[in-house]
């Protein structure tokens, strides 16, 4: 959604050696329209996820078209893709915060198959669409009801400390012109939801 955060994130990726075979950017640098890049992406999806060998396509987030139409065009002539989810934050234990409203579960779903077609699959909160076959959490034993569905594996939290964690870290850091000395007299550091 935001380019100069996908700019960032994909800077930072090609700078850590080894961390991906390969990365692909889906985002917006060429000017276009919403509907037009909404196009070109799902022509690239074609294109990346049309082989016959199987998939597993992880997401953060299973309510974007992107992951869907991707989970779509792996899945399609009786190919195997797996759908994964990778814990998002707090919206994985509380739910999203409009799950319940009617848009949310009746309109939007209906507005998004009228348009997309029949392959969009509702997800009342994130990771729990149809598409998810497992997630992986930091605490799978709290997550949200519509999760505790889907297989539950725990984040192996030992990566976070690896180089290639590290330098990804530093490079978004460096990106932004953040001082890590700064770093040095924190204790404790709390991150809330928006």
């Amino acid at each position: 959604k935001n380019l100069d955060l996908a700019k960032s994130f994909t800077l930072a990726i090609e700078q850590v050696k080894g961390l991906f075979q390969e990365t692909v950017s889906l985002a917006n640098d060429k000017g276009l329209g919403k509907i037009q890049h909404r196009r070109e992406v799902m022509k690239r999806i074609d294109v990346l996820f049309a082989s016959d060998s199987s998939k597993q396509i992880y997401t953060g987030n299973d309510r974007r078209v992107e992951f869907q139409y991707a989970m779509h065009v792996a899945s399609q002539s009786g190919r195997r893709a797996t759908g994964i989810y990778m814990d998002d934050g707090a919206v994985s234990y509380i739910g999203h915060k409009s799950m319940n409203s009617f848009a949310h579960r009746f309109l939007d779903p209906f507005l998004k198959k009228l348009v997309y077609g029949t392959w969009w699959k509702n997800a009342l909160t994130i990771g729990s669409s149809a598409w998810i076959s497992k997630a992986y959490l930091a605490f799978p034993e709290y997550a949200h009801p519509l999760l505790q569905e889907k297989k539950r594996l725990a984040l192996n939290t030992d990566l976070f400390s690896s180089d290639q964690f590290k330098q990804l870290s530093k490079s978004l850091l460096d990106d932004r012109k953040v001082d890590l000395s700064c770093f040095d007299a924190i204790k404790v550091l709390i991150t809330l939801p928006h």
